[in-house]
């Protein structure tokens, strides 16, 4: 809701991967969560000021033509093996 201004029901959200990294140079550990929808039509998108813009991109577009960190990339072939997204 709030990077998008969508409305989506707690029970339609799903956990597709988790990872916890340990960072010695600060002695800290992170864990990164990656939730995933599934929609059955195209929400409007309604973005804030922090944003300039946005677009619906599927995830073989994102993995070729985008740069990621890698661990967004983890998430998504990760979601893919597991037929977690389509």
């Amino acid at each position: 809701k709030e990077e998008t201004n969508m409305d989506i029901e707690p029970d339609q959200i799903k956990l597709i991967y988790g990872i916890t990294g340990y960072y010695e140079e600060n002695n800290s550990s992170v864990t990164h969560l990656c939730y995933g929808v599934k929609l059955s039509s195209t929400p409007e998108v309604k973005i804030s000021w922090e944003h300039k813009s946005y677009e619906w991109v599927d995830y073989s577009t994102v993995l070729r033509n985008y740069e990621l960190h890698p661990r967004y990339k983890q998430f998504i072939k990760y979601a893919q093996d597991h037929e977690l997204i389509t």
